[in-house]
């Protein structure tokens, strides 16, 4: 059964190679050319077996690993937003103004980094 291969990856710690192996396929996005390399979204393609032991463990790693994550991360966190980062950063600025200290700030674009298909 699923729960006896599951418990015996978790007693031995031995995660199968291939459920770690993806097929890269890429999907074209509406509306893009496609000749245009940007137009496509890689999307890979993992065993379903993993994908279903990553969700019955990741609700229990979560509550072990939160405490250890800053509280300022908000990338690919749950109840965490672009906006409330955005308003933590000018929090930041306003408290240098008005304590009349040196505000650095380093900012990326990542252009459509994080589009998704779904």
């Amino acid at each position: 059964s699923f729960a006896q291969i599951f418990n015996a990856i978790l007693r031995t710690t031995y995660f199968p190679n291939s459920w770690k192996h993806a097929e890269v396929i890429m999907v074209p996005k509406p509306k893009k050319s496609a000749n245009d390399p940007t137009g496509y979204r890689p999307i890979s393609l993992l065993s379903i077996f993993s994908k279903i032991f990553e969700r019955l463990l990741l609700p229990r790693l979560l509550p072990l690993l939160s405490p250890s994550i800053p509280d300022f991360q908000f990338g690919f966190r749950h109840l965490h937003s672009c906006q409330q980062q955005l308003h933590r950063v000018i929090e930041e600025i306003l408290e240098s103004f008005e304590s009349e200290e040196v505000c650095l700030g380093l900012f990326l674009d990542t252009k459509q980094a994080f589009d998704r298909v779904w």
